[in-house]
């Protein structure tokens, strides 16, 4: 994503409150309030802008079933305070977009979540500041059905029914010598 990311771990932009604890769950790296000690914890990103402009916002987060649907974030920008209410289970390629916003050099602005009034577990991983009309890349972290996918040429293609063994048909290796025809493209059938 071109522009700013600012990670949770970033300490001259990110102001914890309370007793957050991290976790690499899922192939992430974020912290979470463990579904606890709620409405004391809260985390603050700073945002700065080089130049005075509209600038689009997200938040950055591993989305879950045990996630909190209705997670306020409030967003301060050279107009005032925003609160956005985020549904925690669901998101779009590990990044929701909060809207865009006004910054200028001048004025502090911020993203700060908080676990205050959530049932859930909250998650503070990132915040990322784009440029607006600035093509948005595809993030790092992304699931397996958001990846283009095309089949190659040498690959088997299962099309119809028959191309699968009827259910109770497979053999059991015993042995663990690699077959003789582990490698033939029937070998999908097998």
């Amino acid at each position: 994503m071109p522009g700013t990311v600012i990670k949770y771990d970033d300490r001259e932009q990110v102001k914890v409150i309370g007793d957050w604890e991290h976790s690499t769950f899922q192939g992430g790296d974020y912290l979470h309030d463990a579904d606890a000690g709620k409405g004391a914890k809260s985390v603050r990103f700073a945002l700065s802008a080089d130049r005075a402009g509209r600038y689009d916002i997200y938040l950055g987060y591993i989305a879950f079933a045990n996630r909190a649907s209705h997670v306020t974030v409030r967003v301060a920008d050279a107009d005032g305070e925003t609160p956005v209410v985020v549904d925690q289970r669901s998101n779009t390629r590990g990044w929701k977009r909060l809207g865009t916003f006004r910054l200028t050099p001048d004025k502090p602005a911020s993203v700060t979540i908080s676990n205050a009034g959530t049932s859930g577990i909250v998650v503070a991983d990132s915040v990322a500041l784009v440029a607006e009309g600035t093509r948005a890349v595809q993030p790092a972290r992304t699931t397996p059905d958001e990846v283009p996918f095309a089949c190659p040429d040498w690959a088997y293609q299962w099309k119809q029914d028959s191309d699968f063994e009827g259910r109770g048909t497979h053999r059991r290796v015993t042995s663990i010598t690699r077959p003789d025809n582990f490698d033939a493209p029937s070998r999908g059938h097998g």
